[in-house]
């Protein structure tokens, strides 16, 4: 098990990555989006100079309000563009993993299953064919909960191959009665390549607060994820204005790691 930490984009990167480092986190899941987590290639060589000389490395993470699958293609062309830019920086980082969002940047009850299938097609075109040629692994982050939502994803997977997956425990638990995490991984156990864990009450919002602050059952969920043989990246998404909620938070998840 690696536990990294996100960094806030709206604090300083570089006081993220001390605290990262100071606090003895495996990884930072490096979210590159305004206003403080833009970087430039120069800028890509010297942290990765910092977190190799500390033993430590990056996952990436695309901005999640970036609108991947618009209908307006001009927008989506733009889009694929700042994100292909965005992985020439991870790739300066040696970042292997990379998140994209799979959710609907429209009104979802408008479009009908194949018209969304349609432009997310579309869209991953590009976005693969570069992650490839720079040896990145996209990972398809689970975002809302609609009847359409899994079904994507299924379709998704089957045709791009080197797609994988990434569960989101917190988006899991929105819009639905209960937590969703035993159908997600029931579809994608196999594709299964980093977790972010963060607390909520369910209902709308996304929290994001420390663990166990929530109503997020966690022993419940870390049982079903270490019986799928699942051992490896997990980021904390938790972004209390008091740090020391995230350490704890890192505690409760290797307490119950352990003991399940």
């Amino acid at each position: 098990m690696h536990i990294g930490m996100m960094n806030n984009p709206q604090n300083s990167l570089t006081e993220e990555i001390q605290f990262l480092i100071e606090q003895k986190f495996d990884f930072i899941d490096f979210t590159m989006e305004p206003p403080q987590g833009i970087i430039d290639i120069q800028d890509a060589r010297n942290l990765k100079t910092i977190l190799s000389d500390n033993g430590k490395y990056a996952i990436g993470h695309t901005a999640y309000y970036l609108p991947i699958d618009s209908p307006f293609k001009s927008l989506q062309r733009a889009v694929a563009d700042i994100i292909c830019r965005q992985l020439d920086v991870f790739c300066e980082l040696e970042v292997r993993k990379v998140t994209l969002h799979a959710g609907f940047s429209y009104p979802h009850r408008m479009f009908p299953f194949q018209r969304k299938l349609e432009l997310w097609d579309n869209a991953l075109k590009t976005i693969t064919q570069e992650a490839d040629s720079r040896h990145i692994t996209l990972l398809l982050e689970n975002v809302m909960n609609t009847k359409d939502s899994i079904k994507i994803l299924k379709a998704l997977f089957r045709k791009y191959k080197q797609l994988e997956f990434l569960l989101d425990v917190g988006h899991a638990n929105l819009h639905v009665p209960s937590n969703t995490v035993s159908e997600h991984l029931r579809h994608f156990k196999q594709r299964l390549k980093h977790v972010h864990l963060s607390d909520n009450f369910g209902r709308n919002d996304d929290l994001h607060l420390p663990l166990g602050a929530g109503g997020i059952p966690w022993k419940h969920i870390l049982q079903q994820l270490k019986k799928t043989g699942y051992d490896n990246t997990f980021t904390l998404e938790v972004f209390s204005r008091e740090r020391q909620y995230l350490l704890l938070s890192r505690e409760y998840l290797r307490m119950i790691w352990s003991s399940v």
